[in-house]
């Protein structure tokens, strides 16, 4: 598995003030070939077995990708 410091640039969690169970993780890589290597990494696999078999969300994360405007 890829040492999450050399694809990831910058991860930050924030908590919704509305919903305490809403959390939020905005996660930047250093390029699409960084995304795609977590993306695809083994212990996201397991996770998602995981969170499907055992329930431990109520229901799919919301993912969306954005493109950065600025450097």
């Amino acid at each position: 598995m890829a040492d999450v410091l050399t694809v990831v640039a910058k991860v930050r969690a924030a908590k919704g003030k509305g919903d305490p169970d809403a959390f939020i993780f905005y996660e930047q890589y250093k390029d699409d070939a960084a995304f795609d290597l977590h993306r695809k990494a083994p212990h996201l696999a397991v996770y998602r077995e995981r969170r499907e078999k055992e329930g431990l969300t109520e229901s799919r994360p919301e993912v969306e990708i954005y493109r950065s405007l600025t450097d």
